[in-house]
């Protein structure tokens, strides 16, 4: 519970209420639990304050001095904190959600855990702030310095982070589904675990600097992509970091009705160490996302078909075979690489057809249900994939 005489004399004004830490600088007010909902704390000096669980709903707190206060678990949703010193701060549980903290400083602030929903954040200094498993769903992180920031496990998802400084954070299992990112700085940057990136809004290029990849192990695609990162510079990356590769990167293209056997290869796959992506044929036919398929041929090192009575059936699997096939010529080695679930392939009459029987070993994964045989295919196929 608050002291009864430190709350009144925060209630008569941030004027009386400073002169008075002032001519009494030994004393740390204790207004734990207060109940400050709506109240006028301009400029008010709460340094060192004890402040926890307090009610500060849409209290006026802007150029407020809070460093190293206490907030523990203190709701601050919707107040009014632009300017405000809150450096060293335990927000930690904290509710800030629809808080307006423009140009705060929140340097080496304890954030775990708090409520940072739809929050103003835009120009604010968060350099070394501990913001581990913090909600920030949609906040405004527009030009915010989170250098140095402790992310892991924060949700980021639909932030808006235009500008926003993220060198030598810490990202790890992040979720920055459907952030919009522009002119984005992540400059050794550990974004390893880090979930949703191949869907964040790409609005312009960003800054991504050889230690932000060395850190954060394979990113995909799009999000390369989407950071301004060329073809042929992605093409690279391998060889630019300096790991050693023994699987190349792989395409999975399937027919829709497959999928359930395409997302049990493409599980195997990744646990083994090869890095996967693939989606449906047929359903990229009708949406024409074409060009996603051409760069997916160009970015990855194998294309790995699955064919089927669905897939041999289909408009799209010879020129996706042809297509591939070009591709070898030009790199001179193997890229495309075709597995079966069951015989259509051996039946189809078609000229590519008997051009793939001819030139490529077709791995049968026919015996779904024996588990002897599944684990058989994976293995030559996994030897078929190795550089």
């Amino acid at each position: 519970m608050p002291h009864s005489d430190h709350l009144a004399i925060l209630k008569e004004g941030a004027h009386i209420w400073n002169r008075w830490r002032a001519d009494n600088p030994q004393i740390t007010p204790n207004l734990s639990k207060a109940k400050l909902g709506w109240e006028n704390l301009n400029k008010a000096d709460l340094s060192w304050a004890n402040l926890s669980g307090a009610d500060l709903r849409e209290a006026d707190l802007r150029r407020a001095n809070l460093n190293e206060a206490n907030l523990h678990k203190a709701n601050l949703a919707s107040a009014f904190l632009s300017d405000a010193y809150l450096s060293m701060a335990d927000l930690s549980e904290a509710n800030l959600s629809e808080a307006d903290l423009l140009k705060a400083n929140l340097s080496g602030a304890n954030l775990s855990g708090a409520n940072l929903n739809w929050a103003n954040l835009s120009w604010t200094d968060l350099s070394g702030a501990n913001l581990e498993k913090a909600q920030l769903i949609e906040a405004d992180l527009r030009e915010a310095n989170l250098s140095g920031a402790d992310l892991t496990e924060a949700d980021l998802k639909s932030a808006y982070l235009w500008g926003a400084n993220f060198c030598w954070a810490l990202a790890a299992n992040a979720n920055l589904e459907s952030a919009a990112l522009a002119a984005t700085v992540f400059g050794s940057t550990n974004l390893s675990g880090a979930k949703g990136l191949e869907n964040c809004r790409h609005t312009g290029p960003s800054i991504l600097d050889i230690r932000t990849l060395q850190k954060s192990g394979e990113l995909p695609l799009s999000f390369l992509q989407g950071c301004g990162l060329s073809s042929e510079l992605i093409k690279q990356l391998s060889s630019l970091l300096g790991k050693k590769v023994r699987h190349g990167s792989c395409f999975i293209s399937y027919s829709s009705q497959d999928e359930e056997f395409a997302r049990k290869l493409h599980g195997d796959l990744q646990e083994k160490g090869v890095r996967c992506w693939g989606a449906p044929e047929d359903m990229k036919m009708g949406d024409r996302v074409r060009s996603a398929i051409d760069d997916a041929i160009l970015t990855h090192e194998k294309l790995l078909i699955v064919l089927s009575q669905h897939s041999t059936a289909s408009a799209w699997a010879p020129p996706e075979v042809e297509a591939a096939l070009e591709e070898e010529d030009q790199r001179g080695c193997p890229v495309l690489f075709p597995v079966a679930l069951d015989d259509s392939i051996a039946l189809c009459q078609e000229q590519w057809a008997e051009d793939l029987r001819q030139e490529r070993a077709i791995v049968d994964f026919s015996q779904l249900n024996s588990k002897t045989a599944y684990a058989k295919a994976l293995k030559m196929l996994l030897k078929e994939l190795e550089i």
